[in-house]
């Protein structure tokens, strides 16, 4: 079953869609968590079909969007990795108090696994972390990334150059253009930045969320693509972190794949071993 639902974070209604499975109680549910341009369906709708996949086997899933992505309030100019994080906290809490399921898995691909590694310690369900492409958390922002985000903002403002709501917004003053311009041609993120400013990480926010992740006591699942550039330095920095607190990840390379997994057989290999894992491990598989 599939059923559109809202919750609330931070003063904002977040829609997203929740699967549960046919009959009984669920013990297990897993939240997906898109990157920074992606929607709840996740990069070729990959999350649609891995959540469906995880209904078959019981689990139920939910997908959102965040904060100014998708279906959701919110200003996505405003939106970073520490808005993500209350985001997801907020999808748990709303999940676990809905379904009473006491077992969270964050699934998360590109961004979202960053995401869901910040995310990891803040409700007592969330016991293990699904991570696809992971980048290396917060690190400096590359070129690469700032220029996808520079591509994802001028898609959405094109899009909603046809939107009746944006004129009105233009002709009675509450369109922003400095903040438009500051998005479109600044940086964004960065920790060392003196307050939150709108699009901007708070000051210490990557210090305090290694710190915080020390604490993590679950199971960790890392899924890369051979012919992904982010690969090697990620992996080696995420196994480094797992093994500070004595976790030992499970990892599994894609031969050939690229970052988002875009050839049908690398998308079921990634979404057949998340499965396996996920109902066969010993400690999840409760």
């Amino acid at each position: 079953m599939e059923q559109p639902i809202t919750f609330a974070s931070h003063g904002c209604r977040l829609f997203g869609i929740l699967h549960l499975p046919d009959g009984g109680t669920v013990a297990r549910a897993v939240v997906f968590l898109h990157g920074w341009s992606g929607y709840r369906t996740g990069p070729h709708q990959m999350f649609v079909r891995a959540a469906r996949r995880l209904e078959r086997e019981g689990m139920a899933a939910l997908r959102f969007d965040f904060r100014g992505r998708g279906d959701s309030e919110g200003v996505m100019e405003h939106a970073t990795l520490a808005t993500m994080v209350e985001d997801t906290h907020a999808a748990v809490a709303w999940l676990v108090e809905q379904t009473g399921v006491g077992h969270v898995t964050l699934l998360g691909i590109c961004s979202g696994s960053e995401v869901a590694f910040g995310a990891a310690t803040l409700h007592p369900a969330i016991d293990s972390l699904a991570l696809w492409s992971a980048p290396i958390f917060a690190a400096e922002a590359s070129v690469e990334r700032e220029i996808k985000k520079k591509a994802f903002y001028l898609k959405e403002y094109g899009r909603k150059l046809f939107r009746a709501a944006t004129w009105r917004k233009l002709f009675t003053g509450a369109l922003q253009p400095r903040s438009i311009a500051r998005v479109l041609l600044g940086r964004s993120g960065g920790e060392n930045i003196e307050g939150a400013q709108p699009g901007q990480l708070p000051q210490g926010f990557r210090r305090q969320t290694l710190e915080r992740f020390k604490q993590f006591r679950g199971d960790v699942l890392l899924i890369y693509g051979t012919n992904d550039p982010v690969t090697n330095e990620a992996l080696a920095w995420y196994i480094a972190r797992c093994r500070e607190i004595s976790i030992e990840p499970t990892i599994h390379l894609v031969t050939g794949a690229n970052h988002s997994y875009y050839a049908l057989a690398w998308e079921r290999e990634v979404i057949e071993r998340t499965a396996t894992w996920l109902t066969n491990s010993k400690t999840l598989a409760r």
